[in-house]
């Protein structure tokens, strides 16, 4: 679950960066890390991913997560991602 969020946050982040030049991004800090239950076979899995702070410079920012299956939540996580070192 929380791979897929931050593939959401870093394929945001690439175009929304405002740069014409190619940035990879990567995960620098995991700030919090709920998984409340796990999904089980047949169940949908709903995720929203939001941006809760973003950078001056626009090349880094947090990110809120939550994953949610039936109305049950299953993960929560805020993170932040940078572009990658080299």
């Amino acid at each position: 679950m929380l791979e897929i969020a931050v593939q959401t946050a870093a394929a945001w982040m690439t175009k929304n960066t405002g740069k014409r030049v190619h940035v990879v991004f990567d995960m620098d800090i995991l700030e919090r890390l709920y998984v409340t239950r796990p999904v089980l076979p047949n169940e949908t899995l709903s995720m929203r991913v939001a941006v809760a702070e973003l950078s001056d410079d626009r090349l880094s920012a947090f990110f809120d997560a939550e994953a949610k299956t039936t109305n049950k939540r299953a993960m929560r996580a805020r993170f932040r991602m940078s572009p990658a070192k080299k």
